[in-house]
């Protein structure tokens, strides 16, 4: 599965980004392309609720040290080759 979706963090800035959902070991794992960071969860729904909560804790910890560059971090190449099939 693959689609765009969103993340607010707790002041309310807002990110689009990337996701290419796929099984593992019988549970469901979200990846957001820009920043390499995984949600997993029973479904595709509850991955990317978890990715959500990843990708708003990152960029308030990039905020909090004063870091933008702990943001975006490209995943492997065969995610995004992945994506841009399933698009």
């Amino acid at each position: 599965m693959a689609r765009k979706t969103s993340s607010k963090n707790d002041s309310s800035s807002e990110v689009m980004l990337n996701v290419i959902g796929y099984r593992e070991d019988g549970d469901w794992v979200a990846v957001a392309l820009e920043m390499d960071l995984r949600g997993y969860g029973s479904t595709f729904g509850k991955a990317t609720a978890d990715l959500a909560d990843l990708v708003s804790m990152q960029m308030s910890f990039a905020r909090f040290k004063n870091q933008p560059e702990l943001l975006w971090r490209p995943a492997e190449p065969a995610y995004w080759m992945l994506f841009h099939e399933a698009t």
